[in-house]
């Protein structure tokens, strides 16, 4: 500054500006725009997880840029269970399988979800059940048939 300077000039006082008055702006900025991306990035990954039960197995995905996948068998499903906190109205989901355990979060429908996959493995259990017995009947009219 004493380079700009008059002949005979002199400082008396010099204003110092506080870096929060140029900051606050920018760091407000910039939680406004994370805050965009991680709003956006939670939509996303809401929009790229799935978790549909069938009559025979149970398809999740969950995950937007990493991925985690479900492809698993009913018969394969050791247990199922929903954690939830009280008073929220979702909760998550644990698939316990032979390959590992699988959560899923945040399920609307948890406890529907997993009485949904408990009945529909007890089904698919009396399903192969019933298959088995007919095959074996078959398989002794035919030894019968030979007789």
């Amino acid at each position: 500054m004493n380079h700009t300077l008059k002949p005979g000039e002199t400082i008396i006082c010099e204003a110092r500006f506080h870096s929060a008055a140029f900051l606050l702006p920018h760091i407000l900025l910039m939680f406004v725009l994370i805050g965009f991306i991680t709003i956006w990035l939670g939509i996303a990954s809401l929009k790229n997880t799935n978790l549909v039960l069938t009559n025979k197995r149970i398809i999740g995905r969950v995950g937007l840029f990493s991925k985690e996948s479900l492809d698993a068998p009913l018969s394969k499903i050791t247990t199922v269970s929903v954690r939830k906190r009280m008073g929220e109205a979702h909760g998550v989901v644990n698939i316990s399988t032979a390959a590992g355990n699988f959560n899923y979060r945040p399920v609307a429908n948890a406890e529907e979800f997993r009485d949904a996959v408990m009945n529909q493995i007890e089904l698919y259990d009396e399903e192969r059940i019933m298959q088995q017995a007919q095959k074996l009947a078959q398989a002794m009219q035919k030894g019968q048939d030979k007789e």
